[in-house]
């Protein structure tokens, strides 16, 4: 006796996927289900919200001296180094022409990005956000990358993955909001000891 396998029976193809990447015995090596769950602020999603979140990833492959974005172009996205590095650079003044060379002599290095960090977060948050820096590949390079797009189809359609996701980018901000509070009281500090 032979029985029929309706279509609502059998399991989606991407959960097969997703319990390959996540199994043991795979044995597969870079997975972005392994690359979510290392990075701190992804720490209170499930293993199947990291899946559902993954679907709406973008990875973007870009070589050396590649700029990733520019300083104060309208951010769309919020960025995550899956592999290689990355240098973070802000003009120096307010009249310096842009062009796809960065010169150190005109900019500012104000950070180096590696593997598991992240960057852009504010594209998800403010509408017309403008981005702060410019982001430049020092070598090959991978991003994952979630457009402000997807992540307004998480918050609609996964609504609690959303908030959890939007809780975590608040958590940024506030730490570098901080930092920089911190760094400025420095600053002054410095100042008034040499005036």
């Amino acid at each position: 006796m032979s029985e029929e396998i309706k279509a609502g029976d059998r399991l989606d193809k991407s959960l097969w996927k997703y319990f390959w990447e996540v199994s043991p015995v795979a044995g597969r090596k870079k997975t972005v289900h392994d690359f979510l769950s290392k990075i701190d602020i992804f720490q209170n999603l499930s293993d199947f919200e990291l899946l559902i979140f993954a679907k709406y990833l973008h990875k973007r492959t870009l070589q050396t001296n590649e700029i990733v974005v520019k300083e104060n172009s309208v951010g769309h996205a919020f960025y995550m180094v899956f592999q290689g590095q990355l240098k973070v650079y802000i003009r120096k003044f307010d009249n310096i022409e842009e062009s796809e060379d960065i010169h150190e002599d005109n900019y500012t290095l104000v950070t180096e990005l590696e593997k598991y960090n992240y960057f852009g977060e504010l594209a998800l948050i403010q509408d017309k956000s403008k981005r702060k820096g410019t982001a430049v590949c020092i070598e090959p390079t991978t991003v994952l990358a979630l457009y402000r797009s997807d992540f307004d189809e998480i918050l609609e359609s996964y609504p609690k993955i959303g908030a959890k996701v939007m809780g975590a980018l608040s958590q940024i901000v506030v730490r570098r909001l901080h930092s920089t509070t911190q760094k400025l009281q420095e600053i002054k500090k410095t100042l008034n000891e040499h005036s």
